[in-house]
């Protein structure tokens, strides 16, 4: 309880829905109930407040702290994306 989550990206869809979340939502756990490995999980997003999902859905989200080394990820960007930041000149 007090740990921010987000829906793990390994998962398509919640089984209970999105409701008002979406992939990069970042909520605060407000309760855990259930048995050993269905944990209903009730988190706070800003845009959904008591979404109910299950543990196993979820994982640990936090804000890196001031100097901590980060990997960012950009592929979702295309190749056109790329060349048109990093190669303002034409390639042919």
């Amino acid at each position: 309880v007090g740990d921010s989550v987000r829906v793990s990206p390994k998962i398509p869809r919640p089984i209970r829905g999105w409701g008002n979340v979406n992939g990069s939502s970042i909520g605060t756990v407000k309760e855990i109930d259930g048995p050993k490995g269905k944990e209903e999980v009730v988190v706070d997003f800003p845009d959904c407040k008591e979404w109910v999902g299950f543990a196993s859905e979820l994982e640990i989200s936090r804000k890196p702290f001031s100097g901590e080394k980060v990997q960012v990820c950009y592929s979702y960007c295309s190749a056109s994306w790329f060349y048109e930041l990093f190669m303002p000149f034409s390639l042919n």
